[in-house]
């Protein structure tokens, strides 16, 4: 396998990553399928509302990507059961371009989001952090 990124070969430093990201691809089933404790029902299991919070962040920083891979919609029996479902894969060709493109850009808008939450989440225990160091400072002064 070649791997080019900006007319320069990457394979030596990439491939692997390439082979061992497509090896777990195949090995799950494809993007829809992931493991038990990246389900949202595992937010279940948190016991306060910063461990929620904590838990929605990671599960948001597994997949920000929309899912674009193709998948066999159900057709009905009959003539114009074929015939829908040939005009259905026939548009799906001629939009997935239009489709593609705008998954990629949300997508991207996605991770600027998780990060804008990641910075807010620090920015938040820093402040945090201060306010307490304030209040012992207070305290141990009004003593």
């Amino acid at each position: 396998m070649k791997l080019r990124v900006a007319d320069r070969d990457r394979s030596s430093d990439l491939g692997g990553e390439v082979r061992e990201a497509a090896r777990r691809h195949r090995d799950a089933g494809g993007p829809r399928f992931r493991a038990p404790e990246h389900s949202a029902l595992a937010l279940k299991q948190a016991r306060t509302e910063a461990e929620y919070h904590d838990r929605f962040l990671e599960l948001l920083k597994i997949r920000p990507d929309l899912d674009t891979s193709p998948f066999d919609a159900p057709g009905r029996p009959g003539f114009a059961g074929r015939l829908a479902s040939g005009v259905r894969r026939l548009l799906w060709r001629v939009l997935r371009y239009q489709h593609d493109r705008m998954a990629f850009q949300q997508s991207g808008m996605t991770r600027l989001l998780i990060h804008t939450l990641e910075c807010e989440k620090a920015d938040r225990e820093k402040e945090i952090a201060r306010l307490e160091k304030r209040i012992e400072e207070l305290e141990a002064r009004a003593r």
